[in-house]
């Protein structure tokens, strides 16, 4: 039950995000949610088209929307990655 719980409100953040973020923000989170891992600032910006400096903001802007640190992390070189349970959220979300 506990786990049903975390899996709507998980739901209900993506559905929230994709209300408040910019499209450039929105776009990045998916390229994210589709990755198999963390992705660099070229790869994203490869994936979606945005220079990596708007790259480099709107994951910024992404950590603090999410408060950052569990949903949206970052491994050893930086490089963002989204927790699976919400990654998997953003690409059912898209589909």
């Amino acid at each position: 039950m506990a786990e049903t719980e975390a899996q709507n409100n998980v739901d209900r953040l993506v559905e929230l995000l994709d209300d408040r973020l910019k499209n450039s923000e929105w776009e990045i989170l998916v390229a994210l949610a589709e990755a198999d891992g963390p992705l660099t600032k070229a790869e994203l910006a490869e994936s979606t088209g945005y220079t990596e400096r708007t790259v480099s903001k709107r994951v910024d802007t992404l950590e603090e929307q999410v408060h950052g640190g569990t949903l949206v992390q970052r491994d050893d070189d930086g490089n963002p990655y989204l927790h699976p349970q919400f990654a998997a959220a953003v690409r059912q979300y898209e589909s």
